[in-house]
């Protein structure tokens, strides 16, 4: 039942499919900067009237949950036969 030769995967794990999605998603991106462009705004504060601030405090804001996942991977990690006991 669970021989990996007999199983064919699901539709997204054919590399077309795979790389149509990815192609999307960039073209979406892309298309959302540019709206970001012309959209006006109108803020709290001075910053938040900057061209494209918030894609850039988004991105920020997710390299920075990564670094920090990656530090309290460190601190929480167990061996593996750690429930083995």
């Amino acid at each position: 039942m669970n021989d990996p030769a007999h199983h064919s995967g699901g539709w997204a794990d054919n590399p077309v499919v795979r790389r149509r999605i990815r192609i999307a998603l960039y073209v979406l991106c892309a298309l959302l900067l540019i709206v970001e462009l012309f959209v006006s705004r109108t803020g709290h504060n001075r910053i938040e009237s900057i061209p494209l601030m918030y894609a850039v405090y988004g991105f920020g804001s997710l390299v920075f949950a990564v670094v920090v996942a990656r530090g309290l991977r460190a601190l929480v990690r167990r061996d593996e036969d750690y429930y083995d006991s």
